[in-house]
């Protein structure tokens, strides 16, 4: 009896091991792949045209000089409150099994602009979608290699 509660634990605290790896390997990859870079106020004039007029959307410069969203965990929810529509309709006409998030934009905003949907106010909105998330991914863009 004690043999089996002595390896019933041992695979307990095994699996309990493992679980706490993976969970580690995760919240260190979503730090580094995740991590906002720096920004700076700039004349960001040429973009803040194409996008509605809320706090969400507000831009700002990466190291680069390209816009990026000041915040864009909350863009990236505004988009999905604003935009379901268009994002459902990305997914039913590109057999898209997952939901938008921060771990799988990029594939949204590649079909974002080829709707074909009959309704024209999606395919415009599937463009929007594109256009946010273009400026989304420059959010995570960082100057790695210090220049000289």
């Amino acid at each position: 009896m004690k043999r089996k509660v002595l390896g019933i634990l041992i695979v307990l605290t095994i699996l309990i091991a493992i679980f706490l790896i993976i969970f580690g390997i995760f919240k260190v990859y979503n730090h580094y792949a995740f991590k906002q870079c720096t920004w700076h106020d700039g004349d960001t004039s040429h973009w803040d045209g194409q996008f509605d007029d809320k706090e969400a959307y507000d831009l700002a410069l990466n190291v680069y000089n390209m816009p990026v969203f000041k915040n864009p965990d909350k863009a990236l929810e505004q988009l999905q409150k604003d935009y379901k529509e268009a994002i459902d309709e990305i997914q039913k006409e590109f057999n898209i099994t997952f939901t938008l998030s921060k771990y799988n934009y990029e594939i949204y905003g590649t079909y974002g602009c080829q709707l074909t949907s009959d309704n024209a106010l999606l395919r415009h909105q599937g463009k929007y979608v594109f256009k946010v998330l273009d400026i989304y991914e420059n959010s995570f863009m960082c100057k790695v290699i210090n220049e000289s």
